[in-house]
């Protein structure tokens, strides 16, 4: 992450996802975006946040990788050493692409 203090403090970000297992990049999540306090009054602060994401999912049967966006809003009360905060977020994915393997056509052909 990487902080700009414009008109209000603006913090870009990038993180890289992947479960444990076998096959460490066969699923993953790479999210690249921003974040920027949008209201804070006494010890509450509202945060809007946009994030691009490109994803890949792999099985036995199909391999997909899609692109999207997530958007979501962060309010919370805050104070030295300890704060309360809820979100609320919402993930679309817009292209998603589908490779699927031999397994599907051996099925179809049977």
């Amino acid at each position: 992450s990487y902080t700009i203090n414009a008109f209000r403090p603006i913090l870009l970000s990038m993180d890289f996802s992947a479960p444990m297992g076998e096959d460490l990049v066969d699923d993953f999540k790479v999210r690249y975006g921003g974040q920027i306090e949008l209201i804070a009054i006494n010890n509450f602060a509202l945060t809007a946040k946009i994030l691009g994401n490109f994803r890949r999912h792999e099985t036995d049967v199909v391999r997909v990788v899609g692109f999207g966006a997530e958007f979501g809003a962060l309010l919370g009360y805050y104070r030295p050493g300890w704060h309360i905060a809820g979100e609320f977020g919402f993930d679309k994915s817009v292209i998603t692409h589908l490779k699927h393997s031999s397994i599907p056509r051996m099925i179809i052909l049977a």
